[in-house]
């Protein structure tokens, strides 16, 4: 998981937040889960690993926002600005990006070490059998 000050949403991203914020309240929303998360991003406050995974979902589901992006003032521009538009897809692409290479390189690690064991156990059983 990336460290605390990594997930902080960069300066642009909050600027971003803070516009969709203000255009979803002066449409008249109140109190959807992007609000909320909005909210988060804005607040200059490292963001949960959860918040963190909200902010994926959205972005990889994309199909129902993405038809009406263009159309500024609907829902889901408001909610697509709200958590940071083009932005904080990017940013949160890039935190998923590390944390899966970092995942791969952990594996690579495991399995390196588990040839090792084995190889090593190997050599052991066959001196003891060796001796008798």
């Amino acid at each position: 998981m990336p460290k605390p000050h990594d997930l902080i949403p960069p300066a642009t991203v909050r600027v971003v937040a803070q516009r969709g914020l203000n255009l979803y309240e002066k449409s008249g929303g109140a109190g959807c889960e992007e609000q909320q998360l909005a909210k988060a991003i804005v607040s200059e406050e490292a963001l949960t690993p959860q918040q963190v995974d909200s902010l994926s979902e959205f972005f990889d589901r994309g199909a129902s926002w993405r038809k009406n992006i263009r159309q500024r003032g609907s829902s889901d521009y408001c909610k697509w600005l709200m958590l940071g538009g083009m932005l904080g897809m990017g940013w949160v692409q890039k935190l998923k990006r590390g944390e899966s290479a970092k995942k791969g390189r952990l594996q690579k690690v495991v399995r390196s070490h588990k040839k090792d064991v084995r190889k090593r156990f190997s050599d052991i059983v066959s001196r003891v059998s060796s001796r008798s």
